[in-house]
C-alpha cells in the first residue's frame, strides 16, 4: 500500500469496492493508499487499513455517533471521538485533538487540528460509486497519523451519508 503522505498534493479518490457489506478503498491514480471494510452485514465496526498500520473503528452503541478507536491488531485504545453540533471532538491517546465535522451548516466535512490548520476536506456530493474526490493540505504531511486520520474522517462521512439516505427515504 502506497503511505498516504507520499500522495499529498495528488487527486486522491475513494471508491467503493463493494456494496455487501460495505467497503471502500483510497485509491491514488492505479494504486491503493487506505481502505475502509465493514467485515460482516450489519457490523457497526469497520476495520481502516493503510500503510501506517490497521485500526477498528468500534460505535459505542447502534445509534450511537460516539466512537472508540483500537488498534486492531491488538485492541489497545488509540483514540476516542465525540460528536457536536456541526462538528466532534477526536482525541488521540497521546493528547493530540483534532476536529472532524462541519465549520457550517452546508459545509464540506473537514479535519482540522484544534488549535486551528486544516487538514483536509471531502467533496459535498459522494460519486456514484458512493466515495468520492478528498483533498489534503500540505500542512498534513508532519501528522504521524495521517493513514488513521484519513480513514477516520472517511468513515464520518460514510456514517453522515448513511444517516441522511435513510431518513430522506433513500437508503
Amino acid at each position: 500500500m502506497r503511505q498516504i503522505r507520499e500522495s499529498i498534493g495528488r487527486e486522491m479518490r475513494w471508491r467503493r469496492t463493494r456494496f455487501l457489506p460495505s467497503a471502500f478503498e483510497l485509491r491514488v491514480g492505479d494504486e491503493p493508499a487506505a481502505t475502509l471494510d465493514w467485515p460482516k452485514l450489519f457490523s457497526r465496526s469497520p476495520v481502516a487499513t493503510a500503510a501506517e498500520g490497521r485500526w477498528r473503528f468500534r460505535r459505542n452503541a447502534p445509534f450511537s455517533w460516539t466512537v472508540t478507536i483500537e488498534d486492531a491488531d491488538s485492541g489497545a485504545p488509540v483514540g476516542e471521538y465525540s460528536p457536536g453540533p456541526l462538528a466532534g471532538t477526536l482525541q488521540l491517546a497521546d493528547g493530540r485533538v483534532f476536529r472532524v465535522g462541519r465549520e457550517r451548516l452546508f459545509g464540506r466535512l473537514k479535519l482540522w487540528r484544534d488549535n486551528g490548520g486544516e487538514l483536509m476536506s471531502f467533496s459535498r456530493r459522494p460519486s456514484i460509486g458512493g466515495g468520492g474526490p478528498m483533498q489534503i493540505e500540505g500542512s498534513a504531511s508532519a501528522e504521524k497519523d495521517l493513514g488513521l486520520l484519513v480513514t477516520f474522517a472517511f468513515f464520518l462521512l460514510t456514517l453522515r451519508r448513511r444517516r441522511a439516505a435513510a431518513s430522506s427515504g433513500g437508503g
